[in-house]
C-alpha cells in the first residue's frame, strides 16, 4: 500500500544576505516547497530524513527490496571511490557520462545534457555561487580504479536552509550495472548529511512520482527516500 506523504516543514534561508535566495525561490515556483501553510505543494517530493545517524537509514534501506541497494554499493566499493571534485576540472568526462545513454527511463536526455565539454566548463566557471553557512553547491562523485581519468558518475548537492537538494545525478550508461550510483549516494549520506550538527534537516531528490514505471521511482524508495509535502516555514 502507497504510505501517505509526510507533513514536512523546511527553512529555506529566503532572507539570507548572500543574495542565494532567489535560487530557493525556484523550489517555491516550481511546485516543490509551499509557502502557504493552507495548501499544499503541487509536486510530491522525495525525501530523506537526515536528522538521524547513518545506521537507521541503513536498517531502513536493508528492508526495502531484501536490501539489493545495499548489496549494489558494496559490490562497487571493490571498484570505486567516492570524492568531491570541482566540476570544471573534468568537463571532458561530465560530457562523457551525459552523452553515454541517450535515453534514459524512456525519455530522450533533455537539451542541457548535450553541450560540450567547453560549453560545460564555461558554464560552470562562471556559475554565480556563495558558499554562506545555509546556501552551497557540492560536486560528489564516483571514481573507478581500473580509469586513469577517473570519473564515472557524479551528483551535484545544492544546499538551501536546512534543505539538501541532489539537483544533478548521472552514472556513465556501461557502468551503472556495477552499483555506482547506489554507493555515490550512501557514501553521501554517510559522509556529509547525517552528521547530525550539519545545520541539514532533509535530503530531497526531485519529485516522488517522478519516473513510476520507469525505473527512477524504483531507485529511489530502495534508496530510502519516502514521499513528504514540503511547507517553507
Amino acid at each position: 500500500m502507497q504510505k501517505p506523504p509526510f507533513v514536512v516543514k523546511v527553512d529555506l534561508k529566503l532572507d539570507c544576505p548572500c543574495g542565494q535566495a532567489k535560487r530557493a525561490e525556484k523550489l517555491l515556483e516550481s511546485g516543490y516547497v509551499s509557502i502557504t501553510q493552507t495548501a499544499p505543494p503541487r509536486i510530491v517530493a522525495a525525501v530523506i530524513d537526515c536528522r538521524q545517524s547513518f545506521q537507521p537509514l541503513h536498517d531502513e534501506i536493508k528492508k526495502r527490496h531484501k536490501g539489493n541497494f545495499l548489496r549494489e554499493a558494496k559490490k562497487a566499493s571493490h571498484k570505486y571511490s567516492v570524492a568531491t571534485f570541482k566540476p570544471s576540472d573534468l568537463a571532458d568526462r561530465i560530457e562523457e557520462i551525459n552523452k553515454s545513454r541517450p535515453v534514459r527511463c524512456g525519455a530522450t536526455m533533455p537539451p542541457d545534457y548535450h553541450r560540450s565539454a567547453d560549453e560545460l566548463r564555461i558554464a560552470y566557471r562562471n556559475e554565480p555561487w556563495c558558499n554562506c553557512r545555509d546556501h552551497g553547491s557540492v560536486w560528489w562523485g564516483v571514481f573507478a580504479y581500473d580509469d586513469a581519468n577517473g570519473l564515472v558518475g557524479y551528483i551535484n548537492l545544492k544546499r538551501y536552509g536546512d534543505l539538501a537538494l541532489y539537483s544533478t545525478i548521472l552514472g556513465y550508461g556501461d557502468r551503472m550495472g556495477d552499483g555506482i550510483m547506489p554507493l555515490l549516494h550512501l557514501e553521501i549520506m554517510q559522509d556529509s548529511l547525517l552528521l547530525g550538527d550539519n545545520g541539514i534537516n532533509l535530503l530531497m531528490y526531485a519529485g516522488w512520482y517522478d519516473g513510476i514505471g520507469k525505473g527512477l521511482n524504483l531507485w529511489k524508495r530502495k534508496a530510502g527516500f519516502s514521499p513528504a509535502w514540503l511547507f517553507n516555514k
